[in-house]
């Protein structure tokens, strides 16, 4: 984690005031608290991108606490039939998308949700359903792939 210490700190004395992880599995990863430590110790504010499902509120909390202020969440579709034929495995509910898309946002974190509406078999109805969806995270930024 040394390494990671010094790239921060390299960073930061660069004149960087945010650091971005392309990462995926990012909040997955197994030396997260170790990494969350570091970025609070250095105080800078950070960003990454993951799934939505891999969220939970003390998660986020502690996410927060370390300055995390951009969060890129991947919803994909809310259509059951579209996430099996992807084979996402992606649990949650639209609900449970909503509430922490809101939570998101009264911690002060941005989040940029991205879905993908095209897929084969998706009708132009179910099209407009993941649009509508999208609309109502408002305020929260969507992209469609």
């Amino acid at each position: 984690m040394e390494s990671v210490r010094q790239e921060v700190v390299e960073y930061k004395n660069k004149g960087a005031s945010c650091i971005n992880f392309n990462d995926d599995a990012f909040m997955m990863h197994p030396n997260l608290p170790e990494m969350l430590n570091i970025l609070a110790a250095e105080q800078i504010t950070w960003a990454c991108e993951t799934r939505l499902d891999k969220l939970d509120s003390e998660l986020v909390d502690v996410c927060v606490a370390s300055g995390l202020k951009k969060l890129r969440i991947s919803i994909e579709t809310i259509h059951v039939k579209s996430l099996s034929l992807l084979n996402k495995h992606i649990t949650s509910t639209p609900r449970e998308q909503t509430d922490m898309v809101r939570l998101l946002i009264s911690k002060g974190v941005e989040p940029i949700v991205s879905f993908m509406i095209g897929i084969p078999g998706e009708s132009e109805r179910e099209v407009r359903m993941t649009i509508r969806f999208a609309e109502s995270l408002r305020p929260a930024r969507c992209r469609f792939w």
